[in-house]
């Protein structure tokens, strides 16, 4: 990698929300929007919406700070790509993917 674009890449990281954090409060915007009486935040793994975001940027931030320069721009496009995936899914479809199944 050329030297700018290691600076870059690190400052853009460095920014206030890179695309996998913005995937994290999209997240749980959605699953604030279609969880149901019988899913609560403690069964999605949080106490709220804003802890559950907060965690899935913390684990994110742990899987990035393992990853090389080009692992961590594929992280983050498949992050820009999780994105486009969850504005098209129904809330039935959100629900299936991250409710727990009893």
């Amino acid at each position: 990698m050329r030297p700018i674009a290691a600076i870059l890449v690190v400052l853009g990281l460095s920014a206030c929300g890179d695309r996998c954090d913005r995937l994290c409060g999209d997240l749980g915007r959605r699953l604030a929007e279609c969880r149901t009486v019988a899913a609560s935040w403690e069964d999605l793994g949080a106490r709220n919406r804003q802890e559950y975001v907060r965690e899935c940027g913390q684990d994110w931030e742990a899987l990035r700070s393992d990853l090389d320069g080009w692992q961590i721009e594929l992280g983050l496009n498949e992050c820009g790509d999780g994105r486009d995936v969850l504005a098209e899914l129904s809330c039935d479809e959100v629900m299936a993917l991250y409710a727990p199944v009893d």
